[in-house]
């Protein structure tokens, strides 16, 4: 760490200095409020602006990606510290850089691949062909041999909750930074946290890491956030409607917030052909919500007892108003197609009944494809988690591999 930088950077800070509009070739990137100089005082400009502040958010974009969030904060914030030596050159911007909406705004930033992936409905055919169910039932179990590499509590800035929220970000055997890893996102149930899909039964853990040292599925990172997001409450006050919206609330965060975290912090791919999501219980819904609100940015999705309430529905808790209409519940025509949209039943679920099916029955009737599979003798619990996050572990991020 730069003392020196800090020190000069804290004896300059000045809260009340305006930013002022300057050509790309004239100005510093980082230096937001035009006095020749990156500091402190910057980087309260940025908070301000991730926060609502009403400014030309042109200067913001740190890290010249073409968007601002909360990527560009930790990069200055690393600069003026001292573990980034140098900040991305200013690049001219062409169309004009548009404002952010409230539509979360993550996109690909790799280049597209040269080697063309297969294509989707011919994958989840083949992906289909080859579910097993139950899982083998081994392989959650610790082996001999087998690294089942390390698990790190990580704290991001939340925007969309207004605080910070905590996470755990499961590495691979070996991980490094001279290699990039594609990414799932594992959601937990109602009134869940960051810990509780790291729960044995559920086999998150033990069944990528031996699927992987077996070779039947690619090394990945994945990530158990605290899904709950809202920004009147800290923790869900029932099952009712205010508790729902913050879940809800998860889609804005996940992509506004947390996936720049992870990119940032992380050696990771970010195209959505390298990013997955996939949850159990609230978690599954919210997994099938946000995947088939935003298949921009996830190229494999899918849940396991999903709960009711996507769509309009009343069950034994509540009216749900739902979070998209049933005719909304559907890949668009003019989006990208999921590489795998996987659903996952238990055959006995006394929690959430057979709003499973349901949504089965849904894509169906709206013409998405996908793939379902009831468990035998499945529960509201790990024997159904692990069926599910077997199949779905052992297809992620395999779209590419030749027929």
């Amino acid at each position: 760490m730069n003392c020196k930088r800090i020190l000069a950077a804290l004896t300059a800070v000045s809260l009340t200095a305006a930013a002022v509009s300057v050509s790309a070739d004239m100005r510093i990137n980082g230096d937001l409020n035009n006095d020749n100089r990156v500091n402190v005082a910057d980087l309260c400009m940025m908070k301000g602006v991730l926060t609502g502040a009403d400014a030309d958010k042109d200067i913001y974009d740190i890290t010249q990606d073409g968007s601002v969030n909360t990527s560009d904060f930790v990069m200055l914030m690393q600069y003026i510290i001292g573990t980034v030596e140098s900040l991305p050159a200013i690049q001219p911007q062409t169309p004009p850089y548009v404002q952010p909406t409230d539509q979360p705004t993550v996109t690909p930033t790799e280049q597209p691949t040269t080697t063309p992936v297969s294509d989707p409905s011919s994958y989840m055919q083949k992906v289909r062909a080859n579910i097993i169910t139950p899982e083998p039932a081994d392989i959650s179990q610790e082996k001999p041999g087998v690294d089942y590499g390390k698990v790190e509590s990580i704290t991001y800035m939340s925007t969309t909750a207004g605080r910070e929220k905590r996470a755990n970000v499961i590495l691979p055997a070996g991980y490094s930074t001279d290699k990039k890893y594609p990414v799932m996102f594992v959601n937990h149930g109602i009134f869940g946290n960051q810990d509780s899909m790291l729960d044995p039964s559920m086999g998150i853990q033990t069944i990528s890491a031996n699927l992987a040292a077996e070779g039947e599925a690619e090394q990945m990172i994945i990530v158990l956030a605290d899904m709950f997001s809202s920004k009147d409450m800290i923790f869900p006050s029932g099952y009712d409607i205010p508790t729902v919206e913050g879940y809800d609330a998860f889609v804005k965060d996940i992509c506004d917030d947390l996936i720049p975290y992870i990119e940032a912090n992380y050696s990771v791919k970010t195209r959505r052909e390298n990013r997955a999501i996939t949850g159990f219980s609230m978690g599954g819904r919210e997994s099938l919500y946000i995947g088939i609100s935003r298949p921009d940015v996830f190229g494999y999705i899918g849940g396991a007892c999903a709960a009711p309430g996507i769509t309009p529905m009343v069950d034994g808790n509540m009216t749900h108003p739902g979070s998209m209409q049933e005719i909304e519940f559907k890949i668009k025509d003019s989006d990208p197609k999921p590489y795998i949209l996987m659903l996952t039943g238990a055959q006995f679920d006394g929690v959430v009944s057979n709003s499973p099916q349901k949504y089965d029955e849904l894509l169906t009737k709206n013409g998405t494809d996908h793939i379902w599979q009831e468990v035998p003798n499945g529960d509201h619990g790990g024997v159904t988690v692990r069926a599910h996050f077997y199949n779905f572990c052992k297809a992620a991020f395999r779209a590419d591999v030749n027929d």
